[in-house]
């Protein structure tokens, strides 16, 4: 019996996923047949095979950077995340054992860079498996071509042994009897994310199709009208504490000594709970730990010596250094890893083969003018053998144990660069941001902290004079409501209502205006949006509605342009000044903070060593 399928029928997951086609099947009503006879298929030896080995296994075993040369099945990783919808009053739900959605909606799950959105979707689709009515199919957005999601569904079909026509396909859309689960939708590149958000939302209104989804903040599936918004929860001690006991339980990385000394330290230390607030940063500490002589302070030092702690990593428990194929330093290995990073990044490569692996490492070698006296492939190997931020994913496969191991080393890369070289890559990032292509919008968050001065003076206050931040304190009244038409240009209120009161209000709108701005002030930049709104909820509480509004409804039901109902409602002028306060906070805490940091360092400088 081939071993995957036995670790899969040890876990129960064979008989779930045989159970869950019957399930379907016997449920299934009289309508869409053609899609029946093609669910029905899947139960033969063949498809239900495939179906468990092709695409299951693939979807709930993984490798991590504790078993770098083996698979482990999710369940064994798993501590229970918290999800919590984006409405008012809303609490947060455990997605653990027996939890999963079934309903006819676009779920999209937010989370940033480390904090678990895969492993939810990837829970979810376990969980879907054993209780749910729906078969769920899992996608990598950034694995679907310029055909789009349908294609990618059907190619994913024939992989099973299945030959569905374009009638069974149109059906199975309509049964009501799948899930896609499509992880990433931050890490389509930026000429598909339009294309691929439209067949999103088309699915979903031509088949009521079920759609869950991943997403970093501020891309624009967040913002889309009537897709269901959920956040990712930060870590409590407790959780923290949880994950730490079930990693060592797996992997036995410390000692039974050594573990209680780090949990000592993580509840006497709240500071350090305060910057392990994602899955990904505590798994790194679990790592580290042997090895750590200082314990990190914020999520900067963590990733700061994360390379240098393992790639001279000398077990302080088992005694033993890890042995090393390439002849650079230290410290050259380390330029060239960041160098790798960036490069990746800027060739929007995530993944590689063994030669593309090699090939990068060439260049970065190259770019750091380390031609002679190593073999690429040797550094390379390095990278993954001894370091294990690179890891084997697969066949000839190898990927960033996460994403935001490449984003800051390629912040570090750019920090790191020559004096007369720095301004011109800022410059490359600029242009990124100003086309809207915000693939180094994470590299610039890590700028920001590492890289304060330069990250202000070539790339801040370029943007902000740019787009026009540099003048938002000096704006006159026109000025002020022409900006205001511009942020909220595409913004609409959902209105349900009984005679003069209100039942219910959203809001909805499908781009952003200047976002760039959310990759250093998130909070903020919601909160020009999120501000407005609730003020309006909070009159709408108070006051009737007039019947300038209600006698264009249909059923109880208006859409309305924002513009329009707060100038129905009367309270422009006193939504305008709550935006020009929030505009005035950015201005302050971006610009000015720039543009006075760059200014005192230069008058700093002068003062101290007398330059005129």
């Amino acid at each position: 019996m081939d071993l995957v399928f036995q670790e899969l029928t040890k876990a129960g997951i064979s008989v779930a996923v045989k159970t869950l086609f019957e399930r379907v099947v016997s449920r299934w009503d009289k309508t869409n047949l053609n899609a029946r006879r093609l669910v029905r298929e899947l139960t033969s030896q063949t498809a239900y095979m495939n179906y468990l080995q092709k695409h299951v296994s693939r979807v709930i075993r993984l490798r991590t950077i504790h078993s770098a040369d083996y698979d482990i099945l999710l369940n064994e990783m798993y501590h229970p995340l918290s999800i919590c919808a984006l409405t008012p009053g809303s609490t947060p739900k455990k997605v653990k054992d027996g939890f999963y959605f079934e309903d006819e909606f676009v779920t999209n799950i937010i989370g940033i860079a480390g904090q678990g959105k895969s492993t939810i979707l990837r829970k979810l689709f376990i969980e879907q498996v054993f209780h749910g009515d729906k078969i769920p199919f899992f996608i990598e957005l950034r694995k679907v071509g310029d055909d789009g999601i349908r294609s990618y569904l059907e190619r994913l079909l024939k992989n099973l042994s299945l030959r569905p026509t374009d009638v069974e396909t149109e059906e199975l859309f309509k049964s009501n009897k799948i899930i896609l689960m499509l992880d990433g939708f931050d890490e389509i590149s930026s000429e598909k994310k339009n294309g691929i958000l439209n067949e999103i939302t088309q699915l979903n209104l031509t088949y009521s199709l079920q759609v869950i989804t991943t997403s970093r903040p501020g891309t624009t599936i967040c913002s889309e009208p009537s897709i269901v918004n959920y956040k990712v929860e930060l870590l409590k001690e407790s959780d923290i504490l949880s994950i730490i006991e079930r990693l060592n339980t797996n992997n036995n990385v410390i000692d039974k000594e050594q573990l209680s000394k780090i949990k000592e330290t993580i509840r006497k230390n709240k500071n350090l709970v305060s910057v392990m607030t994602s899955p990904i940063l505590v798994t790194l500490f679990h790592v580290c730990y042997p090895y750590m002589d200082i314990i990190p302070k914020n999520t900067v030092e963590f990733y700061s010596n994360l390379f240098m702690t393992l790639y001279l990593r000398h077990d302080k428990v088992k005694n033993f250094d890890r042995e090393k194929s390439s002849s650079l330093s230290h410290n050259e290995a380390y330029e060239c890893f960041c160098a790798l990073c960036f490069y990746s990044i800027y060739k929007n490569s995530y993944d590689f083969t063994e030669r593309s692996l090699i090939d990068y490492t060439k260049t970065a070698m190259q770019v750091k003018g380390k031609k002679e006296g190593c073999e690429p492939a040797s550094l390379a190997m390095d990278f993954v053998n001894v370091t294990c931020l690179i890891q084997k994913d697969g066949y000839d496969k190898y990927i960033f144990i996460h994403k935001s191991i490449q984003e800051y080393h390629a912040a570090e890369f750019i920090k790191n660069i020559s004096s007369e070289k720095k301004g011109k890559f800022y410059n490359l990032i600029c242009e990124d941001i100003k086309n809207n292509n915000l693939k180094y919008s994470n590299s610039v968050a890590f700028l920001a902290e590492i890289d304060e001065i330069d990250c202000a003076r070539h790339l801040i206050m370029p943007l902000c004079e740019h787009s026009g931040v540099s003048d938002w304190a000096k704006l006159d009244q026109l000025g002020y409501k022409e900006l205001f038409r511009n942020f909220f240009s595409d913004c609409y209120a959902n209105l349900e209502h009984d005679g003069n009161s209100f039942k219910m209000l959203s809001f909805s709108h499908s781009t952003y205006f200047n976002n760039w701005l959310i990759i250093f002030l998130n909070e903020e930049y919601n909160e020009i949006y999120s501000s407005s709104f609730d003020f309006v909820f909070r009159f709408l509480f108070e006051n009737k509605l007039p019947e300038s509004i209600t006698m264009n409804s249909k059923d109880g039901k208006i859409s309305i342009h924002f513009i329009n109902l707060i100038s129905l409602l009367g309270i422009y002028d006193n939504v305008l000044s709550t935006f020009i306060e929030k505009i005035h906070c950015i201005h302050s805490l971006l610009y000015l903070t720039s543009f006075n940091k760059v200014k005192n360092e230069s008058q700093s400088i002068s003062e101290v060593f007398d330059f005129t």
